[in-house]
C-alpha cells in the first residue's frame, strides 16, 4: 500500500483507524475528518471497494442538483434494526426503524456536511452500521436529501442499466468488463437487465412506507 501511495499518491493511509467490521462507523467518520483537514473540495463521495462509478456522468448530473447541503444517493427510510446475530445493532435505541440514510455502496456529501461531521466527530454515537450512523448524525440538519435510482447501491445489485451512475457489488472482472464496454461503446452495459425492482422514494408518507418497489422500466 505504501509503495502504491509513493508511486501514485492516491491513497489516504490513516494510522488511527483499525480495520474491523465493528469499527466501520469510526473508519468512515475519520475519513471525513482526514478529507476535511487535507483537501479543499465542494463534494465528497463515499463508495465501497466493489463499486463502479461513471465519474463523468456523475459530475454532469451533480451540476444539475448542486446544493450546499446535498446528501445524494439511494435512500432508505423503512429499515428495521437487526437485533440478532453477527450484525445485530444493540445500541440503536432512537426508534423502531433506522432514520433515513443513503445506502453505502455510494453516496455524495456536500462539503458543508463533511465539515459538520469532521468538526463534531467526538460527539457522535458510533453505531455498528456506518451508513446508518451517517444518516443519524445528519438527521437534525437542514439537509437536501436526494434519492436517485441511478445509484445501484443496495446490498445486491439490481442488474445493469445504461442510466446507472453508480453500481455496487461488482467483482474485479465485472468492473473491468464495465469499464471496457463503457470506453468502447459509451454504454455501461453489454446488455441491460433487471434482477430486482427499484423504487422512487415517496416523501408524502411516513418513512416506514417510503419505498415501494415498482416494475416500471422507467425507474432504473
Amino acid at each position: 500500500l505504501r509503495d502504491e501511495h509513493t508511486t501514485h499518491n492516491d491513497l489516504a493511509l490513516m494510522d488511527n483507524v483499525v480495520e474491523t467490521y465493528s469499527g466501520l462507523a469510526e473508519k468512515v467518520l475519520q475519513s471525513f475528518v482526514f478529507a476535511h483537514q487535507t483537501w479543499s473540495f465542494e463534494y465528497l463521495m463515499k463508495v465501497d471497494a466493489d463499486t463502479f462509478v461513471r465519474l463523468g456522468a456523475l459530475v454532469g448530473a451533480l451540476r444539475e442538483i448542486d446544493h450546499p447541503r446535498l446528501y445524494w444517493g439511494f435512500l432508505d427510510g423503512r429499515a428495521k434494526p437487526i437485533r440478532k446475530g453477527k450484525w445485530r445493532e444493540s445500541d440503536w435505541l432512537l426508534c423502531d426503524r433506522y432514520l433515513p440514510y443513503q445506502l453505502g455502496g455510494g453516496y455524495v456529501l456536500a462539503a458543508d456536511l463533511v465539515t459538520f461531521l469532521a468538526t463534531n466527530a467526538r460527539l457522535f454515537k458510533r453505531y455498528k452500521n456506518e451508513d446508518v450512523s451517517v444518516g443519524a448524525w445528519l438527521a437534525g440538519l437542514d439537509v437536501k436529501y436526494v434519492h436517485d435510482p441511478r445509484f445501484d447501491t443496495e446490498f445486491r445489485s439490481r442488474g445493469c442499466s445504461n442510466s446507472y451512475l453508480v453500481t455496487h457489488k461488482k467483482s474485479p472482472a465485472e468492473m473491468l468488463a464495465l469499464y471496457s464496454h463503457l470506453t468502447t461503446s459509451s454504454h455501461l452495459c453489454q446488455k441491460e437487465f433487471r434482477s430486482r425492482s427499484s423504487y422512487i422514494y415517496d416523501w408524502s408518507v411516513q418513512p416506514s412506507e417510503c419505498c415501494t418497489r415498482t416494475n416500471s422500466s422507467r425507474v432504473p
